[in-house]
């Protein structure tokens, strides 16, 4: 787990983002694109982000499990098995 310095929050994952100016963590490079715009921090809703099913608060894009390539399996704790 990784741990911010100025606001204490810990994520994990190799594609996790957490932005440095306002402290929130999103999934992915992509969802960090559509959260800072312009130099700008936008919000989870303004940038079309959901919640995602981790074991820290995270957001990402909305998708369905269909959507999912196969091999991804979530254990229900936000960690792929």
């Amino acid at each position: 787990m990784t741990t911010c310095n100025q606001c204490g929050a810990t994520w994990g994952g190799m594609s996790t983002c957490h932005c440095s100016a306002c402290h929130i963590t999103v999934s992915s490079p992509s969802a960090f694109d559509l959260h800072r715009r312009a130099e700008q921090c936008r919000t989870p809703a303004q940038a079309g982000l959901i919640l995602t099913d981790r074991a820290y608060p995270c957001f990402g894009h909305p998708q369905s499990d269909t959507e999912r390539p196969t091999s991804w399996a979530n254990n229900g704790q936000g960690l792929i098995a």
